[in-house]
Order: C-alpha cells, then structure tokens, then sequence
C-alpha cells in the first residue's frame, strides 16, 4: 500500500492538493503446501489492486481573471489631438473551484506456468473510472451570457473495462551439439469505454448526444 500527496499551481489554494492511494495484494498460491504435489504446475499467483491517480493537464491560472491587450481606442481629443489608449478585454473567466481530475482503478489478474515453462498466461480484468474531468468549454452557451463563463470546468466522466490475456511459449530444441532457446508470446485485448456524462450541447438531438455512448 501506498499514498501520495500532490500539489499544483494550476488550481486554487482551495483544490490545491490532491490525496492519490493505492493498494494491491498477491498469493503465490504454487508456494502453498496444498500445492506441492501438483507437479505439473510450476507457478500459480493470484492478484488484485485499487488506486486513484490525478490529472492537472489544464492551461495554466484557469482559477484567475486573466485579461489580454486589444487594439487602441481612440477616447477623444485633448488639446486638439486625438487621444489614443490600450484597451483590454478580459480573456479567461475564472473557475475558483476547479481542481484534480482523478481516475480509480481496479484489477484482478491470475499467472501462471505450466511444464516447466512450455505454456505461460498472464490474464488481467480491469476497471478505470475517471471523473472530475477537467474539460474545455465553449459553446452551448446563449449569447445573452456575454461569454461570461468559465473555459475550464471539472465536467465530464467516463469508465472503461475489459480484459487483457497474453499467452507464453518457451522451450528448448537440441540441435546437434548445440541447444536452440526459443520464446513465442501472443496478447489480445478487449476494452470498451462509455461516456456516463458529457457536457453536450443543450439542443443537440438524442441520437447525436456523447452521453451513454
């Protein structure tokens, strides 16, 4: 088991921090005396693991107003001359809540080796749900607002699960004098990733909504 403390300067004094732990466990059942009479098996392991990872990829002081220079306005004249000014205009509304997005993770697997070697798996369940996701926001809004929102928000969510299996073969082939040491390994992968929320648009008809796909 572990944990971790992170802290970063793209979010607020508030939501500065993020508390990340992590924990996993193992049986090497192959170890066990119930075990020892299987002669056939030469290693056995069961595992399992649970953590929560975070995520600042976010533009910089997107919990500060930040304003950008436009191009000058001429204000009127003075002394007889026109008086020209910079103007600015402010270009990042702040977000003062926006902090970490953040991924739990869960995995199961089971190892194992068969006849001293000749036959290997590794098969691996997994589970990641993110949320908090620190998501870009700039339309769906009415123009009454006047743009006044915030660009960046912790908005969506989505989980992804499946299954990982590789497959080993290893042996050894005399060759005269000489002996030939070989290794075959074959993986497949099945995922599939649903989003549970998404910041679709308010008009946008049913069947081209994000949400649920």
């Amino acid at each position: 088991a572990n944990a971790r403390g992170d802290a970063s300067s793209k979010f607020g004094e508030n939501h500065r921090w993020g508390f990340f732990p992590s924990v996993s466990l193992g049986w090497r059942l192959s170890k066990e005396d119930f075990m020892k009479n299987v002669t056939w098996l030469d290693d056995l392991k069961i595992r399992a693991s649970v953590g929560l990872l975070g995520n600042d990829s976010v533009s910089e002081y997107a919990f500060l107003s930040t304003y950008a220079k436009d191009s000058n306005v001429a204000l009127g004249q003075r002394g007889g001359a026109t008086q020209v000014v910079p103007a600015y205009y402010t270009s990042g509304i702040p977000n003062t809540d926006l902090s970490w997005e953040k991924t739990q993770s869960w995995n199961v697997g089971v190892d194992f080796s068969l006849w001293n070697g000749l036959l290997g798996m590794e098969i691996d369940g997994f589970y990641n749900y993110t949320y908090d996701m620190l998501t870009y926001q700039s339309t769906g809004f009415p123009s009454s607002m006047g743009g006044y929102y915030p660009t960046w928000v912790n908005g969506n969510s989505l989980h992804a699960k499946g299954i990982d299996i590789l497959v080993r073969h290893r042996n050894r082939v005399q060759l005269g004098s000489d002996t030939f040491f070989y290794e075959v390994t074959g993986t497949l992968t099945y995922s599939k990733t649903r989003w549970l929320k998404y910041n679709d648009e308010p008009n946008v008809p049913e069947w081209q909504k994000v949400t649920g796909t």
